[in-house]
């Protein structure tokens, strides 16, 4: 790249160059990091599928130097400074790898800064179809400059790289990048074999996972058609309520408890909860329990009127819950107690 006679001043230049970009390199992590989050929820994502913060990090000067000067790819930089894409970067970790496509899309669509894809899994599988190395895909956003000009907002040193892997493929780039692939052993056969197997088995883990929540997510789940019907028919009657606000911890001490197959229906309680709108509108706004301010008090209101006995045997939290809930439905629940 360079004549040797020029590589100490190229390197010094390089150094003061990356040094007094730091700080705007930080500030744009963080702002990404920021970002992030609403762009996903604005786009329909579920952001509980985010197994780890993203939290951005800027490059170390000398590990700039070394990526730009001396490492196997630093002659195809022509201008490092600008080429190198992750002189700040952050990461989004997620359940699977199926998820990564939809926050690609939605990182990629959002119109507040430029975004490219540095590497992408399609390509990379194709490329290598029998290799089981890390596999990820990188976002570069950079700021806009409002120019209108897609080539020229792309013209910026400030770039952020934005990693989307599984949480798999995390622990896999933990080991490898941190310990093989950067460590005195990447010409060690036995421990990159090891290195290999534990990769294929974690693809193969991947796959029973994706099929696994396929399966909860087909409409043949009935208990998570229910659950999602509660959700959606309990924020129509508390407006303030949103997806996030639901204590999955609750939902699955009091379903466990009264589940019963045969009285689950996702069309009657549907015209449950529209025949009795007001005394559950009622209760919800009561705000006396815990309970009623979630989403599984239409569970239990609907079984109240629909199997009363089954809900006073199994109940064995404070029977003034119960109490209150069938006051307001008006259901009597004497000939069941005691």
């Amino acid at each position: 790249m360079n004549s040797p006679k020029n590589w100490d001043k190229l390197e010094a230049t390089l150094r003061q160059q990356f040094t007094e970009l730091i700080p705007e390199l930080t500030a744009w992590g963080q702002q990404v990091d920021a970002l992030i989050p609403g762009i996903l929820y604005n786009a329909g994502f579920d952001l509980g599928n985010i197994k780890v913060p993203s939290v951005a990090r800027v490059k170390k000067v000398d590990s700039f130097i070394s990526k730009a000067l001396y490492r196997d790819k630093s002659k195809n930089y022509t201008n490092p400074l600008y080429d190198i894409n992750d002189k700040v970067g952050t990461r989004v970790i997620l359940l699977t790898t199926d998820q990564i496509a939809e926050v690609q899309k939605a990182l990629c669509g959002y119109s507040g800064w430029h975004a490219e894809i540095d590497k992408n899994i399609s390509s990379e599988v194709e490329l290598a179809p029998t290799s089981f190395g890390y596999l990820a895909v990188h976002v570069i956003v950079r700021p806009r400059k409002n120019s209108g000009n897609e080539q020229d907002d792309a013209l910026t040193p400030i770039a952020c790289e934005i990693q989307l892997k599984n949480i798999l493929h995390h622990a896999y780039s933990e080991v490898s990048h941190s310990t093989v692939y950067k460590g005195p052993y990447r010409h060690d056969t036995e421990l990159l074999r090891k290195l290999a197997l534990s990769m294929a088995m974690m693809e193969a883990i991947n796959g029973y996972f994706h099929d696994m929540f396929t399966l909860i997510n087909s409409a043949n789940s009935l208990p998570l058609a229910f659950s999602k019907e509660m959700t959606v028919r309990f924020s129509e009657l508390s407006p303030g309520f949103k997806k996030e606000d639901v204590d999955p911890a609750l939902y699955a001490s009091i379903f466990d408890r009264m589940y019963d197959a045969s009285a689950l229906d996702v069309g009657k309680l549907d015209k449950f909860v529209t025949r009795y709108k007001a005394p559950l509108q009622r209760i919800a706004a009561n705000g006396k329990y815990h309970v009623t301010r979630q989403p599984i008090m239409l569970f239990i209101a609907y079984l109240l009127k629909a199997r009363p006995s089954l809900v006073v045997d199994r109940w064995d939290f404070d029977p003034a819950i119960l109490a209150d809930i069938s006051k307001q439905m008006g259901i009597s629940l004497d000939r069941y107690e005691g």
